[in-house]
């Protein structure tokens, strides 16, 4: 009887063992041969401030459309643009339009003029389009903006910017619109200083500025 008591123990702890083995976790352990390094992203490396250049934009969509600056602010506020270029309105005006001078459409009875300042804020020198009609600029009014008509500038216009601001230099230009009175209770600016290849900067209510 004693010996088959104790053969009896030994089978029962043998069995203990074994569901205790096949309980544990199949996982690898952290750091165990044959575990998989997570990916490196492909993202990795890339400047946020190269998604101005139209190339890099059209081939990192998904990483610029992630890293989108704000380039919409307040009038009363500079925006600055990927590449560090500083936009501010340094003056807004309205008043009566001359319909001898401004004849394009009698109901947009209201003349807007606007300032802008441009300063390169960065370190590389910033060109300024050859054609300057790439300089864009455009006023909206009224909730559901309208498009104002632009009119060009003889002194202090577009065709008066320079060539190029090299890092740390500004340059200032002045934009005309007509627009209808009725209009003036909500007014967007939008401004970019090459057209070709820079983003618009948006300002909202322009008509806080204007005198």
């Amino acid at each position: 009887m004693p010996t088959s008591t104790f053969s009896v123990g030994l089978v029962a702890l043998a069995g203990a063992l074994t569901l205790t083995a096949c309980g544990g976790s199949d996982a690898p352990s952290p750091g165990a041969a044959g575990a998989t390094p997570p990916a490196a992203s492909q993202d990795a490396g890339l400047d946020p401030a190269q998604c101005s250049d139209p190339g890099f934009l059209n081939a990192h969509k998904a990483f610029c459309e992630g890293h989108a600056p704000v380039l919409t602010g307040p009038a009363t506020a500079p925006i600055t643009l990927p590449d560090d270029i500083q936009v501010q309105i340094v003056s807004a005006t309205s008043g009566a339009a001359d319909p001898a001078i401004y004849d394009s459409d009698p109901t947009e009875n209201t003349l807007a003029t606007i300032t802008t300042e441009i300063t390169n804020r960065s370190n590389a020198t910033f060109s300024f389009p050859a054609e300057k009609s790439s300089v864009r600029a455009s006023l909206l009014y009224g909730v559901n903006r309208y498009k104002a008509t632009g009119w060009a500038v003889s002194n202090g216009g577009a065709s008066d910017l320079p060539g190029q601001l090299v890092a740390g230099t500004s340059a200032k230009m002045t934009s005309k619109f007509t627009l209808r009175k009725e209009g003036l209770d909500s007014v967007v600016f939008q401004f970019s200083p090459n057209g070709d290849t820079a983003a618009d900067a948006t300002f909202t209510d322009v008509q806080k500025l204007f005198r």
